[in-house]
């Protein structure tokens, strides 16, 4: 911008000379003076020119105070008073000028240079043959033909002879190109004979374009006028503008809108926030569907303003809606905003005990890579994998990703349970009770032999994997070994070995014992397994008996734990790994975090690299 700023500034807003009544002051006198005159040198008397550009130079004349050249098509037109009907330049003490627009058709170009001395103006005739060729001047648009409306994307292309540069100026208005700022939609300059143009109206508005063109040291243009097109940005088609919003979660829709390739959805308190595709202070995501879940909507009686981008042709274009929301004190749903992203619920009756789980697949057809099984860890929810949070964000991605990729994806919901002592271990797995006293074993089981299959499309995939993190990963493990027959795959996350561990639950709602973070210790060490090397000891004398359905192949199973792990240490994870090992199951892989993230529990929280190694993972078998 500061070149074409820059070119704009010496753009000349007038020929340069004098005005016929001035000069006809300073000739009247000049007419049949006996003083002698510059000559001519360039182009030779009679010489055969090819350019409609001429550099026509004369000698000095030694006294002389000033020159001027006139350049016509005959001697009458480079008389004083008419002074020439191609050219007419006052030169100063130059002793040469640039003649623009010379016609190449063959014939005479007569030339008259006036000298200034003390005794006033004389002046001497000199001419130059044309030949007929191309004619140099200001380029002019060759595509798109004015009939043609504009948009961004479109390439203006444009030609000239003996051109160097060229600007391109692009208004609203004729007026708006005659003056500056010269642009108030798009400006380019350059060497090329072609820009893609970029930040066009969409409605349909008249479009002036100016294109300048540098011939030799003289710019010169031409002006042209298109319409812009009518591009027709997508609108939110659901929820309704000016409904009421219910919820903090509101699944928005639309419908794809004509030369589309990406959309923007910004949701904001103020319409003044929405000024860009990712500027909004409740919600922001660009995505490629044609809906998305905006989630943290104020339920507070305020106003809600949705601006929805759609990128067309390298621009983004837009459209508003706006909304009124409820007032309620009411917590967020986490529930509810799994419903909108369009997973639904299933109740199950186990023993007169109703259990729940969250499941979804894929919109249309059969589960071509068969259905994933996900544990959620100490004190969460089924809903863990279907809500936009803090912690969860990560591990939506991972059942976004698998249910795009073919998976149907289950997520089962804990109850809690009761230690040794009989003192409450709060909302959890249980992955150590024996099998007629856990009650999570009687859930998994109906979820695998009755809930799956009876929701199996026909022509699915039949394989059934299994992952989970923390305590759901120890209940991965536990689940996997357990009805081994029936696992395709598993991957348990930040865990250890269900078999080897037990738990003692606080007496208060507080855990104020450092050393037992969520109550688990190694019964080798008896340790809490959030200690360095609390696992580190593997004798397998202390191990509750490992439970499996005796297949005639177990199957494999891959690891994955952050290096400095705080909650549950790396020993405990390389324990158990050695344990699958040794009772014949299949290492496919340990995938471990190794950065310089201090030990603590954040290290303990699923990592974004995590969810496509299980992925991957996953499919693999699901082609085996």
């Amino acid at each position: 911008m500061n070149m074409i700023t820059h070119v704009f500034s010496v753009i000349p807003r007038s020929r340069s000379g004098l005005s016929s009544k001035l000069l006809g002051l300073w000739l009247l006198f000049a007419v049949g003076s006996a003083q002698v005159a510059a000559n001519v040198v360039q182009p030779a008397p009679g010489e055969t020119v090819t350019s409609s550009t001429v550099t026509v130079s004369w000698t000095p004349e030694p006294g002389a105070l000033g020159y001027m050249l006139g350049v016509g098509t005959s001697t009458e037109a480079v008389k004083a008073g008419k002074w020439g009907d191609i050219s007419f330049q006052n030169a100063g003490m130059k002793t040469s000028l640039d003649v623009f627009n010379v016609p190449l058709n063959g014939a005479t170009v007569y030339l008259r240079l006036w000298t200034k001395t003390a005794s006033g103006w004389t002046s001497q005739n000199s001419s130059f043959v044309t030949q007929v060729g191309v004619q140099d001047g200001p380029a002019r648009i060759t595509s798109p033909p004015p009939s043609q409306p504009l948009s961004s994307g479109t390439v203006l292309e444009w030609s000239g002879v003996g051109t160097s540069e060229y600007l391109i100026a692009i208004g609203s208005s004729h007026e708006i190109i005659s003056q500056p700022p010269w642009a108030d939609i798009f400006a380019w300059y350059g060497t090329n004979t072609s820009v893609t143009l970029s930040r066009i109206p969409q409605d349909g508005s008249e479009i002036h374009i100016r294109l300048y063109s540098r011939i030799k040291s003289r710019w010169t243009y031409q002006d042209f006028q298109y319409n812009a097109a009518l591009v027709e940005p997508a609108t939110i088609t659901h929820p309704a503008a000016d409904t009421q919003l219910q919820q903090h979660a509101q699944r928005v829709e639309w419908a794809a809108a004509e030369g589309a390739t990406k959309y923007a959805l910004s949701v904001a308190s103020a319409p003044e926030i929405l000024d860009q595709p990712a500027d909004a202070d409740i919600f922001s995501r660009f995505t490629e569907d044609t809906s998305l879940v905006v989630t943290g909507i104020p339920v507070d009686g305020t106003p809600v303003y949705m601006r929805l981008w759609s990128l067309i042709k390298g621009d983004w274009y837009y459209t508003d809606s706006t909304y009124s929301s409820v007032f309620t004190d009411a917590a967020p749903d986490p529930v509810a905003e799994c419903v909108e992203r369009r997973w639904e619920t299933v109740s199950l009756d186990l023993q007169g005990e109703q259990r729940n789980l969250l499941w979804r697949a894929p919109a249309e057809g059969a589960w071509t890579k068969g259905a994933i099984v996900v544990l959620h860890g100490g004190g969460g929810a089924s809903s863990d994998w279907c809500v936009e949070g803090a912690l969860t964000h990560d591990m939506l991605e991972l059942t976004e990703a698998a249910i795009a990729d073919g998976f149907a994806v289950f997520s089962l919901n804990s109850i809690g349970f009761k230690d040794a002592n009989g003192l409450d271990c709060g909302k959890r797995f249980d992955a150590l009770s024996p099998p007629g006293e856990n009650k999570d074993i009687a859930y998994i089981e109906q979820v695998l032999g009755t809930t799956i299959p009876g929701l199996r499309p026909a022509g699915s995939n039949e394989k059934v994997f299994m992952t989970g993190i923390s305590n759901g990963g120890f209940m991965t493990l536990r689940a996997s070994t357990h009805f081994d027959g029936s696992i395709a795959a598993f991957a348990p996350v930040a865990t250890g070995d269900p078999y080897g561990s037990l738990i003692t639950c606080p007496e208060t709602d507080v855990v104020e014992d450092k050393k037992r973070p969520g109550g688990y210790l190694d019964k080798d060490s008896m340790l809490a397994i959030s200690e360095v090397d609390a696992c580190a000891i593997s004798t397998g004398t202390n191990d509750m008996a490992w439970e499996s359905s005796n297949p005639a192949q177990h199957p494999p199973f891959m690891v994955l734990h952050h290096k400095n792990d705080g909650a549950v240490d790396l020993s405990c994870m390389n324990k158990a790994k050695g344990n699958l090992i040794s009772r014949g199951y299949t290492h496919r892989g340990t995938f471990l975090v190794d950065d310089d993230t201090p030990r603590g529990l954040e290290t303990h929280y699923w990592q974004p690299e995590f969810g496509p190694e299980i992925l991957e993972f996953f499919e693999s078998v699901s082609a085996e």
